[in-house]
């Protein structure tokens, strides 16, 4: 007799508002929407599909960061935009990154890598002070600290480094010590780079 309750549109519009307009088709699900009514409404245009088990409500207005949350949202509520991307979040730089940026458990690195995402893994939760929300598109993102650890590791360009150590650090001078103690505990060659970089974001300082 095909579905057997009617939808609550309402209750996943609400979910999606806090979303950019997005939703996945496990919320979709939990709204009442089978996988033949989600078809459905995309035949219609009510619905856009904007990726792996990933819609879109077509009325809801354009926003910045929508890339951003379309990556999260198939990586799974576990995720984090992180490296260059949340770099970019917190407006440390200016890089376009070939795709988003999204750090998950190192447990899931089997899954599929949705098109568009630089997948990382890490063997602990990013929790707690080292993962944050980001004010204007509510997508969690690894903090500042974390983030500059993170590309310091990577193969972020040394000079890009320099210049966002040098910018948070000059909104927040009491960063530097935090972000000493967060390199010492990655060691390696993020250790290395956070503090060589720290060394000439201060000789590059004004005054």
């Amino acid at each position: 007799m095909g579905d057997r309750e009617a939808p609550d549109e309402g209750r996943l519009y609400s979910l999606a508002d806090e979303q950019l307009g997005y939703f996945t088709t496990e919320q979709a699900s939990s709204c009442g929407y089978s996988r033949s009514m989600l078809a459905y409404h995309v035949a219609r245009g009510r619905f856009l599909r904007a990726g792996w088990g990933i819609y879109r409500f077509s009325r809801y207005p354009y926003a910045p960061f929508e890339p951003m949350m379309v990556a999260w949202l198939q990586c799974g509520g576990d995720a984090v935009v992180s490296h260059e991307s949340a770099l970019a979040l917190h407006g440390l730089s200016n890089i376009i990154p070939r795709g988003v940026h999204v750090t998950v458990a190192r447990s899931r690195r089997s899954k599929r890598t949705p098109d568009g995402v630089i997948l990382h893994t890490t063997s602990r939760s990013i929790a707690g002070e080292e993962r944050v929300v980001h004010p204007e598109s509510g997508v969690p993102i690894t903090s500042v600290v974390r983030t500059l650890v993170d590309v310091a590791a990577a193969d972020t360009p040394f000079e890009e480094i320099v210049n966002a150590i040098g910018e948070a650090t000059a909104l927040r001078p009491t960063l530097a010590s935090s972000l000493r103690q967060a390199a010492r505990e990655r060691g390696g060659m993020a250790a290395e780079r956070i503090g060589r970089a720290l060394e000439t974001a201060v000789t590059n300082t004004p005054g």
